[in-house]
């Protein structure tokens, strides 16, 4: 935990005499940013590395979203991605396809029930269909080129 006290713009230690008058201060680099704060509530450094777990807490909530429990898929499709989709995309018949995909097996699932592993499996099962009906296709083209080579 990287908490200390600071007084008159400088560290100090417990041995200098305005220790008791010094503030606590937090920094913490997360994630490429620097985290830079005193915190005047702290009168312990257990308060004030209690203050900066929950700072490291509440950065990791934000970038991952992780208190949200209520958003669905489908809901958030609709309200934001479909509209960035219209705005920013060239290829939008690819995204709507993607989309209808991912609502195929998401749809009233919320954000956070989703995890990664869902998502990689989700190409496999649409993958298998069509390599089943590929596979068909093939079977097919086969019989006919075979009734061709009979003929002959």
């Amino acid at each position: 935990m990287s908490v200390y006290k600071r007084y008159n713009g400088k560290r100090v230690s417990s041995s200098h005499p305005d220790y008791s008058k010094a503030r606590w201060w937090i920094y913490k680099r997360l994630k490429g940013k620097v985290i830079h704060q005193s915190v005047p509530e702290a009168k312990t450094k257990q308060e004030a590395e209690l203050a900066e777990r929950q700072i490291i807490k509440a950065s990791f909530d934000h970038s991952y979203n992780v208190t949200d429990t209520t958003t669905t898929l489908a809901s958030f499709i609709d309200e934001k991605y479909r509209p960035y989709v219209q705005q920013n995309n060239v290829n939008k018949g690819a995204k709507e396809l993607y989309i209808r995909l991912l609502l195929g097996h998401f749809k009233k699932q919320t954000l956070s029930s989703i995890s990664p592993q869902d998502c990689r499996k989700l190409p496999h099962q649409t993958t298998d269909s069509t390599e089943q009906a590929q596979e068909r296709k093939c079977t097919l083209i086969g019989v006919d080129q075979s009734h061709n080579v009979h003929a002959l």
